[in-house]
């Protein structure tokens, strides 16, 4: 018996080096034979600057959002407010004083409905109604049953709900229901429950295409598509770090405009393109080697409308921008240094796709035009 474990032990660790070796044949291979869509990507030299500055809050802020007109723009921040923008002219359309002051997102629906919704450390989806997203604002309802914080959610029409909390699910809500009150001792008002995260579930992104499926990502490495329908999920794209006891965190993911791939914002990994088919890495945009993760951590990212460029949110208070088709790029295209001087939390892109929205720790949002 023993001779018998000695021998499969020596068969598993020649399989091992021998994929080793196959590995790294494979990616010289690579190296060697550059993609084609190089020429492709030498074309681009567009550069891009800040034409206005969000200034309103006083506290950190923490995410933006675009009404689907691509002119508003609301921003949530830790004073407590969220604030609807008319962002091609910085200015104040309307303000919504929150309940709770640990506020993590708000998000608008895109589906006609002058609907938001929050949420944070309170452990509420919370949803308002805000006619024309004027100065008239209406709480709608709180629906409770996270057993953790909720850090972040999208519309389904004008509803349905999908949240992603700190206790490790996410949760399909059913915004017609009545919701429980909060007096009672069980509180639960989730339609269906996502679980299949061993860690903090940190974002969700819809897909573009196929709209009741979406993406989820979380701390605890991974990033899992889903489909509304079912309470596993359907695939595991899996984060492996390169250097043993380094952080896998994956801290947002967003949908390729294709709904074909996934991009990932980690905290020491830098961006990563994964494709939704094979489960498999396409693209790595990361300035920092795997031994040096100081300031390299990303928390958020959006694409252009044709998807050929990704805006990252970096730590260092800069904003980076990729090329999609530069394969394992170490240098992005262009880096935003000075438009910000606090970690960038959040950037999106409204679906005109026309500007780039960014908000920060240091209280101020902005506003990227080509």
């Amino acid at each position: 018996m023993a001779e018998e474990k000695a021998e499969l032990k020596a068969r598993i660790k020649a399989s091992k080096d021998r994929v080793k070796v196959l590995s790294e044949q494979v990616q010289a291979a690579i190296k060697a034979k550059p993609s084609p869509l190089r020429a492709d990507a030498v074309g681009w030299s567009g550069r891009v600057k800040a034409k206005r500055k969000l200034a309103g809050h006083f506290g950190k802020v923490v995410s933006i959002t675009w009404a689907r007109d691509g002119v508003r723009a609301m921003t949530a921040a830790q004073d407590g407010n969220v604030i609807v923008w008319n962002a091609p002219h910085a200015k104040k359309a309307s303000l919504v004083p929150l309940k709770s002051s640990w506020v993590m997102f708000a998000e608008m629906t895109q589906d006609g409905a002058e609907l938001f919704a929050t949420g944070g450390l309170d452990n509420a989806a919370t949803i308002w109604r805000t006619p024309g997203l004027g100065n008239l604002h209406k709480l709608e309802g709180e629906w409770y049953g996270h057993e953790g914080y909720v850090c972040s959610a999208r519309f389904v029409g004008d509803s349905k709900l999908v949240t992603t909390s700190g206790d490790g699910t996410a949760a399909l809500w059913d915004l017609n229901k009545p919701q429980t009150r909060k007096t009672d001792k069980e509180i639960d008002d989730r339609v269906t429950i996502y679980r299949g995260h061993e860690k903090d579930v940190s974002s969700i992104d819809l897909d573009p295409i196929k709209t009741d499926n979406f993406v989820t990502s979380s701390t605890d490495g991974t990033c899992m598509l889903w489909s509304l329908s079912q309470p596993t999920p359907n695939a595991v794209m899996r984060l492996v770090a390169p250097i043993k006891r380094q952080h896998c965190d994956i801290n947002k993911a967003k949908f390729m405009p294709t709904g074909m791939a996934v991009a990932m914002a980690t905290e020491a990994r830098g961006a990563l393109l994964y494709d939704t088919r094979t489960r498999a890495p396409l693209n790595t945009f990361n300035v920092s080697t795997p031994a040096d993760v100081q300031d390299s951590a990303k928390y958020s990212l959006a694409f252009s409308k044709s998807g050929r460029l990704l805006f990252v949110a970096c730590e260092d208070s800069s904003i980076e921008i990729w090329d999609t088709l530069l394969p394992d790029a170490t240098k992005p295209l262009q880096t935003l240094a000075n438009v910000h001087t606090a970690r960038v939390t959040d950037v999106a892109v409204p679906a005109s796709g026309l500007c780039l929205g960014a908000v920060s720790w240091d209280t101020f949002g902005s506003v990227t035009n080509p």
